[in-house]
């Protein structure tokens, strides 16, 4: 009796550790992965209201195409090869594992919208996190983000933007982490761009880039550029991957102890 008490103790240290784990301090809860084809139905110029929750499920090769969707803080559920277009005001979209979802003239998230993604997202254009509260997941480390122009976050302290990474971002302009920027780095994750500025202006916010844990690294790796304008991260297992050519501008204010900077990478398509 005894010892079965103290392996059940010892198996719950061990999940509520794995849990701990898995969190990113401070940022929006997580939703989980659901059966799609349990709610009404997607279609165009629908307005997905507060407490409502819309599916768009399909197991086919298609790509379904849905316009003047108004997401206005209801719940939108993607399981399918998607394209969406319409105005993201407050809500969620939760992509699906095997699903992929694009925005064929960029994504602009207004308020308190939040993307989950256990799929593939593709944004052509540039992304846009404007406001406060909005949130993009890679929740998984097989989910995979794909952003042709840039990615811009909030320049001031009282907007908050929240990018969680466990797999894959690739950015082909410039990725923006500025003053109203949060990053959670998974291990073994991976960050694609061009060009990455973490803040505006020394004094700026410091170590808004954060690790779950310590296992593994996370990269950020840079085609052209990286500016670093005040200390990204004090976690020495985050590390910024400098293909053969690009340029570091590092701010005086920077503590440069605490980046690692690895020159001459090799590129990752």
């Amino acid at each position: 009796m005894k010892y079965s008490l103290l392996l059940l103790l010892s198996v719950v240290s061990i999940l509520l550790t794995n849990f701990s784990f898995s969190q990113c301090t401070g940022f929006p809860p997580t939703v989980a992965a659901s059966d799609c084809g349990t709610y009404p139905s997607l279609y165009n110029n629908v307005s997905v209201d507060p407490g409502q929750v819309y599916g768009l499920c399909h197991t086919d090769d298609a790509i379904y195409s849905y316009s003047g969707v108004n997401l206005n803080g209801g719940t939108i559920h993607i399981c399918a090869n998607a394209t969406l277009s319409g105005n993201w005001n407050s809500g969620i979209i939760v992509v699906e594992c095997g699903a992929t979802l694009s925005f064929p003239s960029g994504l602009l998230m207004n308020n308190n919208i939040g993307i989950i993604n256990y799929g593939t997202v593709e944004v052509t254009g540039t992304m846009e996190f404007q406001n406060t509260g909005n949130y993009f997941y890679n929740e998984s480390d097989s989910a995979r983000l794909f952003v042709s122009g840039n990615i811009r976050t909030p320049q001031n302290n009282n907007q908050t933007a929240y990018i969680k990474n466990n797999g894959y971002i690739s950015v082909g302009g410039t990725l923006n982490c500025l003053n109203g920027c949060f990053m959670c780095l998974g291990e073994n994750s991976e960050i694609v761009t061009n060009r990455f500025q973490y803040m505006q202006n020394c004094g700026g916010p410091t170590n808004r880039m954060t690790r779950p844990n310590n296992n593994q690294t996370a990269t950020v790796r840079y085609t052209s550029e990286v500016i670093l304008e005040s200390t990204p991260t004090s976690n020495p297992t985050i590390e910024f991957w400098r293909e053969t050519g690009a340029y570091n501008t590092i701010a005086s204010c920077v503590n440069t102890s605490s980046v690692t900077i690895v020159n001459n990478s090799p590129v990752i398509p």
